[in-house]
């Protein structure tokens, strides 16, 4: 039986994780989640609120859900330190632990070092403490984030990418199974790469 990893990269590419998934991906839609605010800790539950409601939509309010994180690292085993900051940061997040990661690493792309990516079960009901740690450490709010991370639905083959406060890119295989996306919360679609999605989604779901 494959492993998850196999599984996903046979489905999304060997390289799927590479950021920014929008721009790598042939099926993709970009949301934006945080909304101008005088008050930081608005901006950030709205932008958690965006997400998790676009996550409800894409992946299901329930059923089996993979966690993957991409995380840089020197060289191609990860050090003692490595692995400790690893732990300590699932933990502070109240992540699946270390051990229960299938992970593999491979060498970055055009710059020095490499990439642990590790994929791990995850209940439906935490997937708010990923985008969570996704989106608050960029303000000090929480300790640093484990990694980039996405969420994943084998079942109905997408990825969430919540890249930061600003942002999330759904991932699909084909341009069906975004189109329900794009036509529900189209709103929140970012207007700066609207062009591109529109060109694609429009007439998709005009054919439904």
């Amino acid at each position: 039986m494959p492993s998850h990893l196999d599984t996903i990269a046979s489905r999304f590419g060997h390289r799927w994780w590479t950021p920014p998934l929008f721009y790598n991906h042939s099926y993709s839609l970009r949301f934006e989640l945080g909304q101008e605010s005088d008050f930081w800790l608005e901006y950030l539950e709205v932008a958690k609120l965006r997400a998790c409601t676009v996550m409800d939509v894409a992946l299901g309010s329930s059923g089996p859900l993979l966690l993957a994180i991409a995380r840089y690292q020197q060289g191609p085993e990860s050090s003692a330190q490595e692995q400790a900051d690893l732990r300590d940061a699932l933990g502070e997040y109240g992540l699946p632990e270390l051990s229960a990661f299938e992970a593999e690493v491979h060498p970055e792309d055009d710059a020095d070092g490499y990439v642990w990516l590790g994929v791990a079960e995850l209940e439906s009901a935490h997937r708010g403490r990923v985008v969570w740690a996704s989106i608050a450490c960029e303000f000090g709010y929480l300790p640093s984030t484990p990694g980039a991370m996405y969420l994943l639905s084998l079942t109905k083959d997408l990825i969430c990418h919540p890249y930061d406060a600003r942002g999330m890119d759904v991932v699909g295989t084909t341009a069906s199974s975004l189109a329900d996306l794009y036509t529900t919360h189209n709103e929140w679609l970012l207007d700066y790469d609207r062009v591109k999605m529109d060109s694609l989604f429009a007439k998709q779901s005009r054919s439904y």
